[in-house]
């Protein structure tokens, strides 16, 4: 089963004991138990689990996060699309569409996060998240979320490994007087 730690996935450490499916006192909310057996029901019928997608950058070099934004049906249109890090627990990414043409949609980048650094490539297969400039505090699991106007809300997770680069360069040893030191490979 893939890695996954949405709610509602079977294998997610928070819904063990099985509180997502028991609702109690179903005659005193008759509504909210309703959408509840319908929430459930779907559940049974399609995964609720996101898998975890595994990419890595080096230090300084730019990234790219994929994010399926392809419409479930043609008629649809992908109305937003928010980036969470799984760390943080507001948006940090968003490319809102719903008073305007995605292609022209509104972007906005959380400036703790990624100030100036972010960018949104819609027309990719899949669509993707750059990130210029990755640093080591960038590492962590991000999660897209599209919202149709039609269709169901999809996720899709990233898991960013930074690779560090060290910050300064050793010395030439080669022509050093100290014989311990020097390169005895040749």
């Amino acid at each position: 089963m893939p890695n996954c730690c949405v709610e509602g996935c079977n294998n997610n450490p928070k819904n063990a004991g099985g509180s997502l499916h028991s609702f109690p006192k179903k005659e005193l909310q008759p509504a909210l138990y309703k959408a509840w057996k319908s929430r459930k029901k779907f559940q049974s019928q399609s995964s609720p689990c996101v898998p975890l997608i595994f990419t890595e950058a080096v230090q300084g070099d730019p990234v790219f996060l994929p994010c399926d934004i392809s419409m479930p049906e043609p008629s649809d249109k992908v109305l937003l699309v928010l980036w969470y890090r799984e760390d943080l627990g507001t948006p940090i990414y968003s490319i809102d569409g719903r008073e305007r043409d995605f292609s022209i949609a509104e972007r906005w980048s959380d400036e703790k996060v990624f100030s100036n650094r972010a960018y949104f490539l819609q027309d990719k297969q899949p669509a993707e998240l750059g990130i210029d400039h990755v640093r080591e505090s960038d590492q962590a699991v991000y999660r897209c979320r599209v919202d149709f106007k039609i269709g169901q809300t999809r996720n899709s997770r990233v898991n960013l490994t930074v690779i560090a680069v060290a910050s300064e360069e050793l010395p030439d040893l080669s022509n050093t007087s100290n014989p311990s030191l020097r390169n005895t490979s040749n």
